[in-house]
């Protein structure tokens, strides 16, 4: 089973599938929010405990994707 191509196509343990990062995909999220007008200018964000949480991710995480999307200017 060791030449099998599914097996030498699997991620060895702890290689990511994913090269972005959680900041990235929740920056993204917001985009999206921001793109559809779900979010509009000066709309208020949801604290940042509360947005962690429906997220599934940490507080960090959040106020890091807040960060990236403020150094882009949005």
């Amino acid at each position: 089973m060791d030449g099998s191509p599914i097996l030498t196509q699997m991620p060895k343990v702890g290689q990511r599938l994913d090269r972005r990062t959680a900041r990235d995909v929740i920056a993204e999220k917001l985009m999206v929010l921001i793109a559809t007008n779900m979010l509009r200018p000066g709309d208020e964000l949801p604290g940042e405990r509360e947005l962690a949480n429906v997220l599934h991710v940490s507080r960090e995480t959040v106020r890091g994707a807040i960060q990236t999307l403020a150094a882009q200017g949005i």
